[in-house]
Order: structure tokens, then sequence, then C-alpha cells
């Protein structure tokens, strides 16, 4: 886990978690009836291992994580401006940030309409926070000391940072009354503190509400005693839709032998990191899981539930399983549209255009590739395609179409014909010369024939 906060005093900071024989243990069931104890080794028994799939989605992220085109924005009147320190000793860094206040289980509620924004390029993510409540937290009040929860303005995590906000650039002076913490980052007062942030999660493209088969949300940097729970009805944490690149990155080995850990039950499933006293993961490798999308979690949003029992931070994304089509023309014309896209698995390509050079015209693509139709028309490689057809192959693979060209005169072209050069003529041609020749041939032959009969034969003069 590259990402997480580490505050500068946190190491000398008196230690709040008590805990019978290393073991979890809460006093009370919350609401989200979360609780660090008890399930299986997360593992792939639990987690689709598919490493390539991951390759591809790690490639291509459509929102999330800070690029160098994405935009974030807040909405609502609860939200703050400060900054955050991100790191140890020299390498601390202080970050902008936007954070919330939160002195009790009502401090934010879906009325209130907080929420923080992510476009890049044509998606947009919007991140609703719905609640955030705390389980066997006191020491807190409305006027008085307080929790933050933190978006970081230079990576686009959400945080629950342990104490580290600052009114200034230099990370100099603290936010008042934030309430002091532990080296787990939990009120000093507390023995089983845990904060929950409650998201509704929505996709949109250009500005209309986007759905795709090859839609994923990233479960990512997960470690540092976290938890994750999908509350939307047939979307939860589950093999059938949640995938990982390997069983090490989800189960990262660590010097205290902790585990990363599944638990299903009737209240649903969610995934938590153990933790001891003073101990928590740190994965440096970074603990990825994506959670694969259906119809309800994209028109709906996902409604999903982090959970924090230390100082930690996720980025909140979206990740598409794209693959390459590109155009390209014949040496009869040129590609004058998009020459590549990155399309959506089960999507359709947008299509291109071609310019067919002078004495030539268009006729048809080609696919590299066997491909099929939204209505279920197969097409094998290298048979016509039409340009509307190319917008409705379902894509499913890297492909690549090829625009063909014909000429348009009877005489040759000067580049030669367009079709492939058999060895047969492929032009129209005057027959009669041809008939001409052949006969004077024939005529030549019998004459040469004829000749030693004529010489042999007697001449009488009368």
């Amino acid at each position: 886990m590259n990402k997480k906060i580490k505050g500068t005093a946190v190491g000398v900071l008196a230690l709040s978690l008590t805990l019978v024989s290393g073991a979890n243990v809460f006093a009370d069931t919350n609401k989200y009836n979360i609780t660090y104890q008890g399930g299986q080794p997360l593992s792939g028994t639990y987690v689709n291992i598919n490493s390539d799939l991951v390759t591809n989605l790690e490639a291509n992220q459509l929102v999330g994580v800070k690029t160098n085109t994405s935009k974030l924005s807040f909405s609502g009147s609860l939200w703050k401006t400060g900054y955050q320190r991100l790191g140890v000793g020299e390498s601390a860094k202080c970050h902008k940030a936007h954070y919330l206040e939160i002195h009790d289980n009502d401090s934010v509620k879906a009325s209130d309409n907080t929420i923080f924004s992510i476009t890049d390029g044509d998606y947009a993510m919007t991140a609703k926070i719905n609640e955030v409540i705390m389980d066997n937290v006191t020491g807190l009040s409305s006027n008085g000391k307080f929790l933050p929860i933190v978006v970081d303005e230079e990576n686009n995590y959400l945080y629950y940072n342990s104490g580290y906000v600052y009114k200034d650039s230099g990370c100099t002076t603290k936010v008042d009354n934030i309430a002091e913490y532990s080296a787990q980052g939990i009120p000093v007062t507390e023995n089983d503190a845990i904060v929950f942030v409650n998201l509704n999660v929505k996709l949109t493209k250009n500005g209309k509400q986007f759905t795709s088969d090859g839609l994923y949300f990233g479960v990512r940097d997960f470690d540092s005693a976290q938890s994750f729970k999908v509350l939307t009805s047939g979307n939860e944490l589950k093999k059938a839709n949640t995938f990982a690149a390997s069983e090490a990155i989800i189960q990262p080995a660590n010097s205290n032998n902790l585990k990363n850990y599944y638990v299903s039950d009737s209240n649903g499933s969610y995934v938590y990191s153990g933790f001891a006293t003073g101990q928590k993961i740190i994965s440096n490798s970074k603990t990825n899981m994506y959670l694969k999308l259906g119809n309800a979690a994209q028109t709906n949003g996902l409604d999903i539930v982090y959970g924090f029992h230390s100082t930690a931070g996720s980025p909140v994304s979206y990740y598409a399983n794209q693959y390459k089509v590109t155009y390209v023309s014949d040496e009869y014309g040129d590609i004058t549209g998009i020459e590549a896209e990155d399309v959506i698995k089960n999507d359709n390509p947008s299509g291109s255009e071609q310019k067919p050079d002078d004495g030539y015209e268009f006729t048809y693509w080609t696919a590299d590739k066997d491909v099929e139709l939204e209505d279920g028309t197969e097409i094998k490689a290298g048979e016509k395609i039409t340009s509307e057809q190319v917008k409705q192959v379902v894509v499913n693979q890297n492909l690549k179409f090829t625009a063909h060209h014909v000429a348009t005169s009877k005489e040759d072209d000067k580049k030669g014909p367009a079709a492939p050069n058999t060895g047969a003529s492929t032009g129209e041609f005057n027959a009669a010369p041809i008939a001409v020749s052949v006969l004077g041939i024939t005529l030549g032959a019998l004459f040469v024939a004829m000749l030693p009969r004529l010489t042999h034969k007697k001449i009488k003069f009368d």
C-alpha cells in the first residue's frame, strides 16, 4: 500500500487497541454487520484469479486515480478546505484536500447532497456520501472534537485521516478540534472504534448515464485494517464477479503473519484486513480487486461501504475491459476518420471514414478476425463488411478493419489493379486484332506444310 497516511507523530502516540489473543473483537454489531472477526483467509476460493483481465483493466481506467487529464470537484455545504500530510519523516508531503467534520452519526446525511466528482475525458464519476457511521466512538460533540473524512486533491483518494489535517500548505498548524489518535489511527479513549463511509457511486459518459457489460469498479489499495462491503443487491462481493491478478496480491506476505479475510453470511459478504495490537498489513504491491458491475449497480449507482479501523485511504475508480480497434486502408485510399479506438468489451466500434485515391472508389471493409454482429450474423475474417455493419460488430477481441477500393476507369491506373494480381488478366481487351493474328499464323502454317508437295509436283507445259 503506497499511499496510506503515516503521520510523523504516529509512532510516539499511545496504543489504544486492546485485543484478546491477537483476535479482532467488537463489543457491538454495527448497522452494516461488519465485524473484524471470523471468515476465511482471502484466496482464489472467493476471488477469481485472472491476471490477463486485470492487466487489461489496469491499463484502462476510465476515471478515478489522479491523471494528467482528470479534474476533481466538490458540491454540498459541508466540505471544508485544508491540507493533509502524507508520508513519514523527510519523505512526507503536504497535499491540498477537502474534508468533512464528523462529530456524530448525523454529521452527514443523504439529503445534504455531499458529493465529490471526478471527470476524465468523456467520463465522469459522482460519489455521493450517504452517511458516515461511527461504531464505538465516544468523546466527540456537535461543536467540539471531530473525526476527519478526507478527499485528497493530489491523488483523488478517499481517506479516513488520523488527525493530520492542517490549515496551511506547509502542514505546520493543525485544524482545531481534531480528536487525538493512537498509533492505529483510533481515538485514544476507544478500544474497538471504527468508521464507515457509505457511498453511492455513478458513472456517466458525455453527460449521459453509461452502462456496459465490460464495466468494473476498483476495490483497490486494500490493507491497513480496512473493510469493504457492497450493499447493492445482486452485486455483492463474491467469486462470480470479483477478480484479482494473483493470490499473492490479495494475500500479501507480512512479518506479522496477518491475513486479509472474506466473510459471507446472511447479512451479506464483505472483506476486511486483519490487524493486531499496534500492527496492520501494509502492502507495497497494493491489494487490488475488481468488481464486475451488473445492470442495477450501473443504472442506480453502486452502493458501497468503506470501513476504516485505522488511518487509510483508497481510490474510488472505474475500469473497463477494453480492446483496441484499428482502421487501415489498402494502397488505393487513406483513412480520414479515426485510426484507432478503445472499445469496451461487448460494445460496438464507432466506425471510421476513408477517402479513395483518384480513379478509385470504396467498396467494402474486411476484418482480420471472425466477428459477430448484434443480430447474431457471423462474418468470417476477410469477408465483406459494410460501413454500417462495422458499427454493429460486438467487440470481444482486438480487431483491425481494412477499407478496400476498386478502379473506376477502364484503363489501368498507374498503380495497377486494385484487386490482387493472380496471374489472370483482370482488364478489358480488344479481341479483333488477336483473332486476325491467329488466322494469319494458321494460314502461314498451312502454306509451310504444303511446300514439299508443291516442290515435288511435276509441271506440264503445253
